[in-house]
């Protein structure tokens, strides 16, 4: 997965002393009204609605290069 693409996540630790290595995890969260307003943009544009959140979340971070 590609976390680069999580726009909220930083892409440098803010640290003088990083960790040789580092694991990150975590959950991807959509808010209801930011799922909504995604539904709506691909409804203009013609395209195929999300029936739910979960679906779109993983596309960002299953892109092997980041927007």
């Amino acid at each position: 997965m590609n976390v680069k693409a999580i726009p909220s996540v930083p892409l440098r630790l803010r640290t003088d002393d990083p960790p040789e290595l580092l694991e990150v995890r975590g959950e991807i969260y959509m808010p209801p009204a930011a799922f909504r307003k995604l539904n709506e943009g691909l409804a203009e544009e013609g395209e195929r609605v999300f029936a739910n959140p979960a679906t779109p979340q993983p596309a960002p971070c299953a892109r092997r290069t980041p927007r």
